[in-house]
């Protein structure tokens, strides 16, 4: 950075002490800062783009491409014409990231590529009211607080948590409201013929097992082993005698008739015995109850 001797003569031109205090890419020092600051010919806020329109003659203008993004100062041609007379406007852009004056001159050739001879300074001053740290002046201003990056990030992070949580909560309350499902009763399974008989053979074991009872005991037996013993040709009273004398369909009927005559040993009297004399059954289907009549004749 060139600094202005402070012995400089008072009668210099103001142009020559700018271009004395300007330099390519690099800021004026601070006692030509006013100086070079009143000369600029456009001024932008730090990290905004700047336009200023260039007349000048001869070939029309452009960029340098080898400008390194890294400079503290960048310039671009956004457009350069050249009329009837040979004089050339140059609209051009720039932005610079650190706050100071800068001469975009060195920064612009010709648009053969050839070197951009006799050209003038073209000084431009980027101004900035916030700390160098910051990125830009974009949100710029003397009442305005800086946008530090921290709080961005603390922005996006909360932005995210928020966007995860509202599915995840949405899925809990939808859960939590669902009612659990009712159990599924199996339903019950159909009554056997030792279900129908149980009651029956319980009655007997406590001998209050009357006459009708009893005739609905045989009845209910007769109807089961009539097929399987080939009963059916023989009158009922035959086929119940026959039934005393089988070894397995007269077990249960021998049994009722000894507890409604004589008193069993308390072995014979428990419930292991009464299920033993009705496995049988269990495993046969009920049978429709027989009709009042026939348990009444069966009594007999």
């Amino acid at each position: 950075m060139t600094t202005l001797p402070a012995t400089l003569p008072a009668t210099l031109p103001a142009a020559l002490i700018v271009a004395a205090a300007l330099q390519s890419g690099a800021p004026s020092s601070p006692p030509a800062d006013d100086v070079a600051r009143a000369a600029a010919k456009a001024t932008s806020e730090r990290g905004i783009a700047g336009e200023l329109v260039l007349t000048t003659r001869g070939k029309p203008l452009r960029a340098k491409a080898d400008q390194p993004i890294t400079a503290p100062i960048l310039a671009r041609v956004i457009r350069s014409t050249v009329d009837a007379d040979g004089i050339v406007t140059t609209r051009l852009g720039f932005i610079g990231t650190t706050a100071g004056v800068f001469d975009l001159a060195p920064l612009l050739e010709h648009a053969d590529g050839t070197v951009a001879t006799g050209l003038d300074p073209i000084p431009v001053a980027i101004e900035s009211t916030l700390p160098e740290t910051v990125g830009s002046d974009l949100f710029g201003g003397t009442e305005s607080e800086p946008f530090h990056a921290n709080r961005y990030r603390a922005t996006l992070i909360t932005i995210g948590i928020l966007w995860i949580a509202v599915p995840i909560a949405v899925l809990v309350i939808r859960r939590l409201r669902r009612r659990a499902p009712e159990p599924v009763v199996p339903p019950a399974p159909p009554p056997s013929l030792a279900d129908q008989l149980r009651p029956l053979v319980h009655s007997a074991l406590a001998g209050t097992l009357d006459v009708a009872g009893r005739g609905q005991l045989e009845l209910l037996l007769y109807s089961y082993w009539r097929e399987r013993r080939g009963l059916g040709d023989l009158p009922q009273v035959e086929a119940v005698s026959a039934l005393r004398r089988d070894d397995t369909a007269g077990e249960l009927l021998v049994a009722v008739e000894r507890w409604l005559h004589d008193r069993p040993d308390a072995a014979n009297r428990s419930s292991e015995r009464v299920e033993a004399l009705l496995a049988p059954y269990r495993d046969a289907a009920a049978i429709e109850p027989p009709a009042p009549r026939a348990v009444a004749e069966a009594a007999r």
